[in-house]
């Protein structure tokens, strides 16, 4: 398991919360909203810190239009309509959050890490973690 991995669906959590933030509607619009906002702008700030962890340790550039194209494919597996007052944006996004914490644990798992590349990684499945608390309190109420 790589970090290209976990840049991947941190790219595709980006792309899909935003676009359920661009898409939500209805009598749950402004907590939805608000939390689609701060999903994908918390993944594109994760995503640009992992590339740039992968070009510092391996000081090679990242073909990221490809991961990005990666991205997409993993994003339209999530629902792309409103259904249910949102529900089904809250459990596309949810899909993706428990993704990145999946690539995550198996990166640390499989690969020898640098102490700091464990921590950039930890930090942002300690995000996710929040995150999907969240998303599964909406999902309930």
């Amino acid at each position: 398991m790589s970090l290209d991995k976990i840049a991947t669906v941190l790219r595709a959590l980006q792309l899909y919360a935003h676009h359920a933030h661009n898409n939500c509607t209805g009598k749950s619009f402004i907590p939805d909203h608000e939390l689609f906002s701060a999903t994908y702008t918390e993944a594109e700030v994760d995503y640009d810190s992992v590339i740039e962890r992968i070009i510092g340790s391996t000081g090679k550039p990242v073909d990221t239009l490809s991961m990005g194209h990666q991205a997409l494919k993993l994003a339209e597996q999530c629902s792309k309509q409103p259904g249910d007052c949102n529900t089904e944006f809250l459990k596309g996004v949810l899909k993706l959050e428990l993704a990145t914490c999946v690539y995550i644990d198996k990166c640390i798992e499989s690969e020898k890490l640098p102490e700091g590349t464990k921590q950039l990684i930890g930090n942002i499945a300690d995000k996710s973690m929040s995150r999907q608390y969240k998303l599964r309190q909406r999902l309930q109420g």
